[in-house]
């Protein structure tokens, strides 16, 4: 590594362990702006809140959950299966049969 990132490295650490950011920035040599930005950009990014990871869901709240996915499977099962009849399915078919056939008209 250069000198200069040798040298920025160490600001950096420097951050981490808890130094004031003046105190960093005057261990940085005169003129060099760019790193006295980065070393401004890498405090700000260590002092801004950062979110917390959700909390972990417990086996009692999935076993909640698949009851209530259950519930809903067994409702939707019992919608489809009134289509299984034999008069629902000629009806469906019919539907079908004359949106495709006014389709065809229009164009």
């Amino acid at each position: 590594m250069s000198e200069l990132d040798e040298l920025l490295q160490h600001q950096f650490e420097a951050i981490e362990e808890g130094a004031a950011l003046e105190v960093v920035q005057a261990g940085l040599p005169q003129g060099e702006e760019e790193l006295a930005s980065l070393v401004n950009l890498a405090s700000a990014i260590r002092n801004i809140s950062h979110p917390e990871p959700k909390r972990s869901v417990s086996i009692s709240e999935l076993t909640a959950m698949q009851g209530k996915s259950s519930s809903l499977t067994s409702l939707l099962g019992g919608i489809f299966d009134a289509w299984r009849t034999p008069q629902l399915r000629v009806a469906g078919l019919v539907g079908m049969m004359l949106v495709t056939f006014f389709a065809i008209m229009t164009l």
